[in-house]
């Protein structure tokens, strides 16, 4: 099955970009919203929203479409076998058939190395950990005063 050789290939690529992106993002949006919440002149602070905005921006830009791409591979075999395969009569296109569900079973997925995969759960725990770091920045802020 091609396609699913090549989101492997896919992966193997840009796992490091996966990777990066989910750190960078955390980490650029948690400074850019601390920033933003501090005292200081409207055109400093809309700077760090317009920034948070294109991070928000990017991470859906790599989110979104591998977990679009992951469903539809997880949705393949279902749409094979609601086919009734097992009806046809042509026994060389039955064993396709066949192949292909089985091929299925094997889900898709998209890693930064193993160490975080990209769908969008992924985007729901970045913003929850940039908020926990915002949290962490502004405590520590009072901390030190």
């Amino acid at each position: 099955m091609k396609n699913f050789s090549y989101c492997e290939e896919l992966n193997a690529i840009f796992s490091g970009v996966f990777l990066l992106q989910f750190t960078i993002s955390i980490a650029s949006a948690s400074v850019s919203t601390f920033i933003f919440m501090q005292p200081g002149a409207l055109a400093n602070r809309m700077k760090f929203v317009t920034y948070f905005l294109a991070i928000i921006a990017e991470t859906t830009f790599y989110c979104l479409p591998l977990d679009i791409v992951v469903n539809t591979a997880n949705q393949l075999s279902d749409a094979v076998f609601e086919s009734k395969w097992y009806e046809v009569d042509v026994l060389q296109y039955k064993k396709c058939l066949t192949l292909v569900i089985a091929r299925a079973q094997k889900s898709v997925r998209f890693s930064g190395f193993g160490m975080v995969y990209i769908n969008l759960r992924t985007f729901l725990i970045i913003w929850k950990t940039v908020f926990t770091f915002y949290t962490y920045l502004n405590s520590a802020e009072k901390i030190s005063e």
